[in-house]
């Protein structure tokens, strides 16, 4: 307390903040996260709107083939009709008209959306069923040995992490971890869009932000992404690899077969795993770069 009764008020008041929020981080850090992977959710399941829509136009055109392929059979054939093939025709393109395939799309969308979330929400704030590798010093170890002997472990348990991915994979360590970084990277390009075009609303009048655009609108959102990615992106992805190799284990622990435990969660996986890939192709300019956005 001394020492701190010492100190500058900045210095004090810099203190006081980093300690605030590292005590209240378990409760607004779950409400990042969810935030972010909504974002980037909520782009993926807009692109699936779309191709719902256009799925239900083609049905739509098969229908109508059909039906008028059956309507020239019947008039071939001269089998008495009394309007019912026509009636039926209608019918068909009455029950699947543009109104209906907007509607259809929209909550096909939706539904797809909350799956989508609670899937990556369960391993994304998994942090009970954290794989950590424990590091301690003692009161000898040096700072800048204790940074040496950091970054060592670190990186020698990541390469552990590796080797056990790579030696026994399952669907679950393949898609998770990958679907979690297409979610971080949508979600944090709309997030930073978003930043953007409020600065560009509220500052484009000023003569100053008008003639530094980048210091005055990119940089900040910029600044905001990096941010995200940080505190919240880098968590979400541990949490999603740490997650898929707990329930790993747990299925090797109950005894699985291992095909079985191999091939769990492969439906989710071809669902989340390809929306979230054209959410960051078409949704960030990741896609024009790729040159297939």
């Amino acid at each position: 307390m001394g020492e701190e009764k010492k100190s500058l008020l900045p210095v004090r008041i810099y203190r006081g903040t980093t300690r605030f929020f590292g005590a209240t981080r378990g409760l607004f850090l779950p409400f990042g996260i969810a935030g972010v992977l909504a974002m980037g959710v909520h782009l993926a399941s807009d692109i699936t709107v779309d191709a719902m829509f256009s799925s239900l136009g083609v049905l739509d055109q098969i229908t109508e083939a059909i039906v008028a392929t059956i309507l020239d059979w019947l008039q071939a054939t001269g089998i008495p009709d009394d309007g019912w093939a026509n009636r039926l025709s209608f019918a068909f393109a009455d029950w699947i008209d543009v109104e209906t395939r907007e509607s259809w799309a929209r909550i096909g969308g939706v539904v797809l959306e909350l799956w989508v979330d609670l899937i990556m929400l369960r391993a994304a704030l998994s942090y009970d069923e954290i794989i950590r590798l424990p590091i301690s010093f003692d009161d000898t170890t040096t700072r800048i040995e204790r940074v040496r002997l950091t970054i060592t472990r670190r990186f020698s348990h990541g390469r552990r992490a590796l080797n056990e991915y790579f030696d026994d994979t399952i669907v679950y360590k393949v898609y998770l971890p990958l679907a979690t970084v297409c979610a971080v990277i949508a979600g944090t390009y709309t997030i930073g869009q978003a930043v953007e075009n409020f600065l560009f609303a509220h500052l484009g009048n000023f003569p100053w932000a008008a003639e530094n655009p980048y210091w005055a609108m990119v940089f900040p959102a910029y600044l905001v992404m990096a941010i995200i990615v940080w505190r919240m992106g880098w968590p979400m992805f541990a949490h999603s690899w740490s997650y898929a190799e707990y329930r790993n284990q747990g299925w090797r622990e109950v005894g699985m077969q291992p095909l079985r435990r191999r091939l769990r969660g492969l439906i989710s996986g071809l669902i989340v795993l390809p929306l979230m890939i054209a959410a960051v192709l078409i949704g960030t300019p990741i896609g024009q770069w790729l040159g297939v956005g």
